[in-house]
């Protein structure tokens, strides 16, 4: 399987470089594309931070109130940012020109969920559950 993912990671850059002469917006959908993802990675970060407290998990080293605020400014800029990112910008275009930014994300995050949710490797794993977490004298460990 890693020897398939070796090759497609390979492939594709390859390919969209090769077809990048055919537009002229190719290199700004590239970098779009690939800001968006770095975005979208980001804001799970983040989301998953701001939810914590509301799963009732209190720890010593959390920011407080104060952490909660700007974990969720940094939330609501992410996703103003994402949809900036794959605003479509001009109207004269073909529609999918307008829109390839997004439909490519949804492309990628689908491919993507679709792999997770056929192959269950992310229930594979033999590490104990919470083994991430820091104990109470703050070593990592069972928490």
């Amino acid at each position: 399987m890693r020897s398939w993912a070796l090759f497609v990671s390979a492939v594709v850059p390859l390919l969209i470089a090769f077809a990048s002469p055919a537009s002229e917006d190719a290199l700004t959908n590239i970098v779009s594309l690939a800001i968006l993802g770095v975005y979208g990675s980001f804001q799970t970060v983040v989301l998953a931070g701001t939810a914590r407290p509301a799963q009732g998990v209190r720890r010593e080293s959390h920011p407080g109130p104060t952490g909660l605020a700007v974990n969720i400014r940094a939330l609501a800029y992410g996703i103003f940012a994402i949809v900036n990112i794959c605003w479509a910008r001009t109207p004269e275009k073909p529609w999918w020109e307008n829109w390839i930014v997004l439909l490519c994300g949804a492309i990628v995050l689908g491919t993507g969920l679709l792999h997770m949710f056929t192959t269950h490797h992310y229930g594979r794993g033999d590490a104990p559950a919470g083994d991430a977490l820091p104990d109470k004298t703050g070593s990592p460990g069972q928490g």
